[in-house]
């Protein structure tokens, strides 16, 4: 649970979100951010204590200025679930897993910026998806972000746009113009019909 946390949350979400509010011209938000992350780090290293005494005594030694030993602090205490907070960020991140799969998928190079289209029903969500709109665009390498309606989604051809469903109320449409290199696609997929041709006839 504790390495869960530590690599599947913190390191693997929170960091990489945090970048969209450390290199920013908010010098407050980036303060605040950098004060968080450095509460959870040193609630981490207390957590991870026990399995690795002798780094995380290190490495609180250096962080805290060498003002006592993790073994004498005080235990991290939880003050309670914020469950909405929970349940919205379960939703970016299945936003998130969305886009990247359909990058996956159709093999979109690593840094290249894409066009994505939502359609959200909630206008609770809606709202909470605008205020990360920076991470999202972040982590999905997405330089056009566009909220349209459920009526206007029906427009949309399915040969020109990737559908996924996030959630109930909740779906992405990524076009196709540009995605991919229709040469190279096509060379690709004659291989791969290719070696499959080969390996049935073997």
């Amino acid at each position: 649970a504790v390495y869960n946390f530590f690599w599947g949350q913190f390191a693997d979400w929170y960091l990489e979100i945090a970048k969209t509010r450390l290199y920013n011209d908010d010098k407050a938000g980036a303060r605040q951010c950098m004060d968080v992350l450095l509460h959870v780090f040193l609630s981490s290293l207390q957590l991870l204590h026990p399995y690795m005494p002798f780094v995380t005594e290190e490495i609180w030694q250096v962080l805290t200025g060498r003002q006592g030993s993790i073994m004498t602090s005080s235990w991290p205490s939880q003050d309670g679930k914020d469950e909405a907070t929970r349940a919205s960020f379960s939703v970016f991140q299945e936003a998130v897993r969305s886009v990247r799969n359909i990058r996956a998928e159709q093999q979109v190079p690593v840094n290249k910026k894409i066009s994505a289209l939502f359609t959200i029903d909630s206008e609770g969500l809606k709202s909470q998806v605008l205020s990360e709109e920076k991470a999202l665009q972040f982590l999905c390498k997405i330089e056009d972000l566009t909220i349209i309606r459920r009526e206007d989604a029906k427009s949309l051809s399915s040969e020109e746009h990737i559908e996924t469903v996030v959630n109930d109320g909740f779906c992405v449409y990524i076009p196709l113009a540009g995605l991919v290199d229709a040469e190279q696609e096509i060379s690709r997929l004659e291989r791969q019909a290719g070696e499959i041709e080969k390996n049935l006839k073997n």
